[in-house]
């Protein structure tokens, strides 16, 4: 018991000063998102947003606030709430609107979220293009996509450099998926 009690406040004692520290890294965040950085909007956002306690009404204004300043990344995040249906209502076509306004933008999360858009309406074509564009950044989960479609799609000779792509940016399941000579 004495061992469980010791361990247990080891524990609540490292979580201390990681609470101290998110504090610490929110309010300079704060700060200078306020003196109009909005990269730290969109990063104090994003600290909102994911991490415990959740606020999705704070996360939403600095999302809104940094993409209106076209800071992608937090247009990103913001169509990503939509999709998700997080902090706000489900609303694909306002995530729709926002990815591509970022993915235009080369933002690569968004064109790889695009793909998955256009796959669920059914348009194979508009997939690729997205994925192709992500990938070309290095996204490595749009080169896999890339490659599976054609694959699904029974284009093994055009699969298989995208499943290398994949692997050689460490996709563990794009590794698996080449065909060895």
């Amino acid at each position: 018991m004495m061992r469980y009690l010791l361990s247990l406040s080891l524990l609540l004692l490292t979580l201390l000063p990681l609470s101290a520290a998110a504090e610490e890294r929110n309010a300079r965040l704060h700060t200078q998102c306020e003196q109009g950085n909005m990269r730290a909007c969109t990063e104090l956002g994003f600290y909102l947003y994911k991490e415990e306690p959740y606020d999705y009404e704070q996360a939403y204004a600095l999302f809104s606030k940094a993409c209106a300043a076209q800071e992608m990344t937090a247009c990103h995040n913001l169509g990503s709430m939509y999709y998700q249906g997080e902090g706000v209502s489900q609303d694909l076509k306002k995530a729709h609107k926002l990815f591509t306004l970022a993915c235009r933008h080369d933002d690569a999360d968004s064109c790889h979220n695009l793909g998955f858009l256009a796959i669920n309406e059914d348009q194979p074509r508009q997939a690729e293009k997205f994925w192709q564009k992500a990938c070309r950044a290095n996204k490595s989960d749009s080169c896999y996509n890339l490659a599976h479609l054609y694959t699904q799609e029974n284009r093994p000779d055009k699969a298989q450099p995208y499943y290398q792509k994949a692997c050689d940016l460490g996709d563990a399941d794009g590794c698996n998926r080449l065909q060895t000579p």
